[in-house]
């Protein structure tokens, strides 16, 4: 990642970055948000068999570490063969993806360079180091909330970024399922796409205390089945969860500029978020600009082998994700 309210308000700014031929009908605007989440509703995918599961939980995986010229091409591909009435959603979501590339690229480095700072100075929280991850994501979710539409978790609610049409869920299920057998060797069903966001919508409708439809005793049962299949000093789930925040000046954020550490280079950096979320925003419409006009020498050329998380990518075995 980054957390899904980050991805949702940067992909709203694109979408008003946007030429006007673009994103013309609020179906469009709806598959271009979706495809903004990237494959990350797959990572929620749970409530199915183990193999479904498991293949889902790969293709999230796998997106995120290699092959990134290859999957926007095969999705690409893809639009063109998905009916005349599909293909205008098709190619909204295609655009949504490029989004979701850009951004984590360029702000993973920092998440984990804070990650790093962190057990530099307490050894101790090693063992909680993918929990540090999604605290210090969801703290940056809701100071941009906070920061851009001056509302908070209480008002917009995470599960609320996964609005999602049925129609748009099938195009973006079909595009998915293409990829994930041409790419990756996976088999993964046109439909499991809209199940692994119902699954993702539900965990965050679950475990945010500001969202209407929390109930004390779920999130409680959540944990106990966490801690039960994945035991732990420190739980996954409860470091999802948003915290309100009212304030422009959060050290997550990093507003004054203070040096950090990229881990992928162990170069000295001082961007702050905001910084980078306007890094972001130029890489993606190079990006977008390439894959619309089918470049992929350009598109490698602006890929430059950087991964989602902003390190050279890298094949993954089945042992290891």
């Amino acid at each position: 990642m980054p957390a899904l309210l980050t991805h949702f308000i940067f992909g709203a700014r694109i979408a008003d970055e946007m030429p006007s031929d673009l994103l013309k009908t609020s179906e469009e605007l709806n598959a271009f948000l979706l495809g903004n989440q990237g494959a990350d509703p797959f990572l929620a995918r749970h409530l199915t068999w183990p193999n479904h599961a498991i293949a889902c939980n790969r293709l999230h995986r796998r997106m995120h570490a290699s092959h990134i010229t290859d999957v926007f091409l095969a999705v690409r591909e893809g639009v063109a063969y998905l009916p005349e009435a599909d293909r205008a959603a098709g190619e909204a979501f295609a655009l949504g993806l490029l989004c979701h590339y850009a951004l984590d690229r360029t702000v993973h480095p920092f998440v984990y360079a804070q990650q790093d700072a962190l057990v530099d100075v307490d050894p101790s929280l090693a063992c909680s180091y993918h929990e540090l991850h999604s605290i210090i994501e969801t703290d940056l979710d809701s100071w941009l909330l906070w920061h851009q539409m001056r509302t908070t978790v209480e008002e917009f609610y995470p599960a609320s970024a996964l609005e999602a049409d049925s129609s748009t869920c099938r195009v973006a299920g079909a595009l998915f399922s293409q990829v994930a057998l041409s790419v990756f060797g996976l088999n993964v069903g046109a439909d499991e796409y809209e199940k692994a966001i119902a699954d993702y919508a539900r965990i965050y409708h679950a475990i945010e205390k500001t969202d209407p439809t929390y109930t004390t005793k779920l999130p409680e049962v959540l944990y106990k089945t966490e801690m039960f299949v994945r035991p732990s000093s420190s739980s996954y789930v409860a470091a999802m969860c948003h915290r309100v925040i009212r304030t422009d000046d959060i050290a997550a954020a990093n507003p004054k500029r203070l040096p950090w550490k990229d881990p992928a280079t162990g170069k000295s950096r001082t961007e702050s978020f905001s910084d980078l979320m306007d890094e972001a925003a130029g890489l993606y419409h190079k990006l977008a600009h390439a894959f619309i006009h089918n470049d992929r020498m350009k598109m490698e050329e602006i890929v430059t082998g950087i991964n989602y998380y902003g390190k050279p990518v890298t094949d993954l075995l089945d042992e290891q994700d």
